[in-house]
């Protein structure tokens, strides 16, 4: 998890090897912000698996499998 209820989850963030600006515009460009997320995964597969707030669901490729350091 990145995000957890609007919450960066700074630890798993830096496992991933990416930081909070790259999350912060990776999520600008779908229009959201932390504070919009109940949920942000990210798998192995570099697929990002957001829920929203409101409880509207978002996939979509946030990285290539290659990048993925876990």
């Amino acid at each position: 998890l990145l995000v957890m209820d609007g919450r960066v989850q700074k630890n798993n963030l830096q496992q991933s090897g990416k930081d909070e600006k790259w999350l912060g515009a990776l999520l600008s460009r779908h229009g959201l912000n932390e504070k919009a997320v109940y949920l942000a995964s990210l798998d192995t597969g570099g697929n990002m698996l957001l829920q929203q707030m409101d409880g509207s669901v978002q996939r979509f490729q946030a990285m290539t499998a290659e990048e993925v350091i876990w």
